[in-house]
Parts: C-alpha cells; sequence; structure tokens
C-alpha cells in the first residue's frame, strides 16, 4: 500500500474515533431514530421498506443501507446509534483528505482550520445519524473518481462515478445542488480539454437517467411512500432580511466565531475572535478564487462552485426557519476547504503561519471546545449550539 493509502487509513480511524467520542455527546433527534427504525425492519427483510410513509427524502443509499448492515451483523444495539455516525465522519474526513491532498500535502492547513476541528454546532451536525453525512461522503468520492479520469483518462472512473451519483441524489436530493449543478456549469467554463468536458457532461447525463430510472421502478406499492417537499419557493420579500441575519449567524456559529456579548479578554472571545479570523481568510480566499474560476480545472471549479451555491441558495429560500436549519450551510466549509487545500495561493512564509494558526486553534478546540468524550459515556448535557 502506498504512503497515500496509508494516511487516509489513519485520518479515517482518527476521525472516527473523535466523531463517535462526539455523537454520545448528543442526544439523537427523532429524525435520527426514526431512520434507524426504518433500517431496523430493512435488517429484518422489508427491503424495499413497504408500508413506510417516509418524509422528505428517503437517505437509502447514503445512510439506511450501512445502519441496516450493521444491525444485521450485530443486532439492534444502543452502541449503533453512536458508532455509525462516528464511522461516517471518519469516512467524510478521509475522503476529503483524499481530494484535497491528490497533488500534495503543503495547503492541507485548510482542512485541519476549518473542518477538521469544528465549533458544537458542526460537531452535532456531523456525529448523529441520518443528517446528510453519507451524502457528501459519496459526493466527494464523486469528485476524486473524475478527478482520476481527468488524470488517467479511464472511463471506468466515469461509470463509477455515475452509478454512486445516482444513488446518491435517489437518496437525498441536495446532491443537485452539491454535484450536478457544479459539474454541469464547469463543463462549460473550466480550464479542461473540450472533449474530456463533453464525456464528463454526457456521463452527468447517463447517472441522471439513471437516478430517474430507480425513481420509476420504486414508484410502486411495493416501495415505501415519498411525499416529499413541494417545488422549491422563493423567499417572500418580508423575510428576506430575516434569511440573510441567519445566514450570517449560521456561518458564524459553524465557524465557532460567533464573538458577540462574550468578553473581549475572556479565553471566549479570544477564541471566537480568532475563528472570526478564519472565516474572513475563508472567504477572502474563496472569493478572490472565483473571479478566475476559467483557468481552474473542472473539478476545481465544480468543488469552488459546490463550496458557494448553498448560500444564495440558503438566502433565497423558503426553508431557513432557525438555527437548526444552517445545517444546509455545511457543505460551505467541507467543499471550501477542499478547494482551499488544493489551490489555496498564499506565499511560502503565509502558509508556514497559517500552519501554525490551524494547529494552535485545532487543539485548543478539541481539548476547551469540543471536548469529545473518548470514554463513550452518555452525557446528556451537551448543548447544541
Amino acid at each position: 500500500m502506498t504512503k497515500k493509502g496509508l494516511s487516509v487509513i489513519l485520518v479515517f480511524l482518527i476521525f472516527s474515533y473523535i466523531f463517535t467520542a462526539l455523537s454520545y455527546k448528543f442526544i439523537p433527534s427523532s429524525d435520527s431514530m426514526s431512520g434507524i427504525l426504518e433500517a431496523a425492519d430493512i435488517a429484518n427483510g422489508n427491503i424495499t421498506l413497504k408500508g413506510w410513509y417516509l418524509s422528505t427524502v428517503t437517505f437509502y443509499f447514503t445512510d439506511l443501507v450501512w445502519f441496516a448492515l450493521a444491525i444485521k451483523l450485530f443486532g439492534y444495539s444502543e452502541w449503533i446509534t453512536y458508532v455509525i455516525p462516528g464511522l461516517m465522519a471518519g469516512s467524510l474526513f478521509a475522503s476529503c483528505y483524499a481530494l484535497g491532498t491528490i497533488s500534495g500535502y503543503k495547503k492541507a492547513w485548510a482542512l485541519l482550520l476549518f473542518l477538521a476541528f469544528p465549533g458544537a454546532a458542526v460537531s452535532y451536525m456531523l456525529s448523529v445519524a441520518i443528517i446528510h453525512v453519507p451524502t457528501y461522503t459519496y459526493i466527494v468520492i464523486s469528485y476524486i473518481l473524475i478527478d482520476f479520469y481527468c488524470r488517467r483518462r479511464n472511463r471506468l472512473y466515469l461509470f463509477l462515478s455515475s452509478i454512486i451519483a445516482s444513488l446518491t441524489i435517489f437518496s437525498d436530493d441536495i446532491t443537485i445542488y452539491l454535484f450536478f449543478l457544479p459539474i454541469a456549469l464547469s463543463c462549460f467554463i473550466a480550464n479542461e480539454n473540450a472533449k474530456d468536458k463533453f464525456v464528463i457532461f454526457s456521463s452527468l447525463v447517463f447517472s441522471y437517467f439513471l437516478f430517474k430510472l430507480i425513481l420509476h421502478f420504486t414508484n410502486s406499492a411495493d416501495f415505501f411512500y415519498l411525499p416529499g417537499v413541494g417545488s422549491p419557493t422563493f423567499v417572500s420579500y418580508d423575510k428576506l432580511t430575516f434569511n440573510i441575519s441567519l445566514l450570517f449567524k449560521g456561518l458564524l456559529i459553524l465557524f465557532n466565531a460567533d464573538f458577540f456579548s462574550k468578553i473581549i479578554s475572556s479565553p471566549e472571545g479570544i477564541f471566537s475572535s480568532l475563528k472570526f479570523t478564519s472565516l474572513v481568510i475563508f472567504f477572502i480566499l474563496l472569493i478572490s478564487s472565483l473571479i478566475k474560476i476559467r483557468k481552474f480545472s473542472l473539478v476545481d471549479a465544480a468543488l469552488l462552485i459546490a463550496s458557494l451555491i448553498m448560500i444564495p441558495a440558503y438566502a433565497l429560500s423558503d426553508k431557513p426557519v432557525d438555527e437548526g436549519t444552517t445545517r444546509y450551510l455545511i457543505p460551505v466549509i467541507i467543499f471550501g476547504s477542499i478547494f482551499l487545500c488544493r489551490n489555496a495561493n498564499v506565499p511560502k512564509i503565509s502558509n508556514i503561519v497559517l500552519w501554525f494558526f490551524s494547529i494552535s486553534i485545532s487543539a485548543y478546540s478539541l481539548i476547551y471546545v469540543n471536548q469529545p468524550d473518548f470514554l463513550f459515556r452518555n452525557d446528556r448535557t451537551t448543548s447544541k449550539y
């Protein structure tokens, strides 16, 4: 096995352990537990979930099949509620690391600073069951496969990417915004071979066709019933300021940068101010990259689009309700971190400073903010936000 392969496995093991420890700190939501009950029914033989009336998305291939497999192998036990989400978070970090460091490790500080050791809100959003995490992993893996195709011209990678993407969009329609739209747009604007762009776009169409085929096949009384949600609606003018305010607050929460009302000289005030600095660095680097998006490869252009697309989508939609809905902004830090890990254009000295800054902030965040329970006790006192 290569050094890169070993390092990916090591990242998976470390972050699976950390996020399993974090998972034990939070009470699973009703959505999480209903999903696990669905998985238990799959494990008991009801593979099509016949008779189930689901809510908005199925999470079938992204989440349910893995919980069902665990229940089938080990029985319906409490630890599955915490360990499987931890493994899923570990898989996400390992895939982000694999994609972000394809060309080298010099700028891996971006993953460490913005994604690896988040605040309490992101810790919760990444460590509880049935909450989009495997969806993000599948999407990142699809990007990896497309990147492999662009480097090696082996169409098997595109075929595998198409299969994974079709299963992902069937399970979770946020895939449209984070994979299908970014790749489609990049096929028209990215600095890539015209033939490759045509082949990749064709594979995207094929993937969407497979999704529609699966949707048609499962639209019968022998499968679950999925009412879904209504057509996307623009926010009303009266609620626009609320959305923008919640967007700003959500980004502060996700970056653990909410310094408002904190004593300036307190550890919390200093830490949140430093995290606000990291938020500013994050968006300065992303927005400056957006200006030259046509110079990037297809995958890099798609990652940049995926990192920013949820911001206007969130601000202009009717979906924002409260702080909990800021989970839809998680892709901003996931795909933004990967993009910066691959493309951050900073001088050598600045890169060294950012490494030091990232390690210091991450260590403080892990020890004093997140405080994972490495003994795996059920501590129910932790706030989500």
